[in-house]
């Protein structure tokens, strides 16, 4: 993806859906973060559907926006159907998570 096919929008948190579930320790993490630096560095990656946006990578900072009572975020739109765009899975190593 080239600077030309990059989409970024500012959307409501209201129309951001999430499909994972989230660490709450990474979250708590990264509300102080968010505080300290009053900066979001890295968008969340969603992809539309219908009049939603679903995240596809970002789950932890949409939540920690939202927790930190934010109306609004700034996402990346990937429309993943689209030729070029590989749309794979990865795991977070978990500590102290049940087995």
């Amino acid at each position: 993806m080239n600077a030309k096919e990059l989409v970024l929008r500012i959307v409501s948190l209201n129309d951001v859906v999430l499909h994972e579930q989230i660490e709450n320790k990474r979250v708590e993490k990264l509300i102080e973060r968010l505080k300290q630096d009053r900066l979001l560095k890295n968008p969340p990656i969603v992809s539309e559907f219908q009049d939603k946006y679903i995240v596809l990578d970002g789950a932890s900072r949409t939540t920690a926006l939202r927790q930190m009572n934010c109306r609004d975020v700034v996402v990346q739109i990937v429309d993943y159907t689209a030729p070029g765009i590989v749309l794979e899975t990865w795991n977070h190593m978990l500590l102290d998570a049940p087995v």
